[in-house]
């Protein structure tokens, strides 16, 4: 059971899948647990990542809740439990799955640590924010702003928001884990957000993670 992860307590539970598994050996595990209409589901994937990702979020899920629940999503692509009070947010990059789990809001987003987000850095920083960024941690904490920015994106809705214009995180010290504040930004009102994160260290190189969330 390649859970590598897990915070479980009174606010949220959080949930890292390493997928090591090949296709066919998450098939047999999906199998044993899921309905007939989900396995059904995951037999229409075309493209085998797209596959795994799917079917690993739902095992991730079985495992944190200990049950099957069906995941589905809202006319903007955000996911819900069905018949469940509580809130959802996943997220998945090489190699790993994140699911957080929250009573009324949760976000969360995951990026494998590298230096590719040096080249989008125009489309989603700030003047303001670039001067808030370390030099010497430059593309992981560029990273970390990037992340934010998913995060906060998904827990507002998203809809019709701006990176650069709409999304804004307040300066801090990059650390392996703790928090800062983002907000929205929008014609009518400013929402500020205290947001948590931390890097999944695996002592390997180019293999770790960060991961930035939101719950309430």
């Amino acid at each position: 059971m390649p859970i590598c992860y897990k915070i479980d307590n009174d606010n949220y539970t959080l949930g890292l899948w390493k997928l090591s598994e090949d296709e066919n050996q998450l098939i047999d595990s999906f199998s044993k647990i899921a309905p007939q209409d989900e396995i059904i589901k995951a037999e229409k994937f075309k493209y085998s990542a797209r596959k795994s990702e799917w079917i690993a979020t739902r095992l991730l899920m079985y495992h944190l809740l200990n049950k099957v629940v069906t995941i589905d999503y809202d006319q903007n692509g955000k996911p819900l439990i069905e018949n469940q009070n509580q809130c959802i947010s996943i997220s998945h990059t090489k190699g790993m799955v994140a699911v957080i789990i929250a009573k009324n809001l949760a976000g969360i987003d995951i990026e494998l640590i590298n230096d590719r987000v040096l080249k989008i850095e125009n489309k989603f920083m700030s003047g303001i924010e670039r001067n808030q960024i370390s030099d010497d941690t430059k593309s992981t904490h560029l990273l970390a702003y990037w992340s934010a920015k998913e995060t906060l994106y998904k827990i507002s809705g998203g809809k019709g928001l701006d990176f650069k214009k709409n999304l804004y995180v307040n300066p801090f010290q990059l650390r392996n884990k703790g928090e800062f504040t983002g907000e929205v930004i929008t014609n009518n009102q400013t929402i500020g957000y205290r947001l948590n994160y931390f890097i999944y260290d695996q002592n390997i190189v180019d293999s770790n993670y960060l991961i930035v969330y939101y719950y309430n």
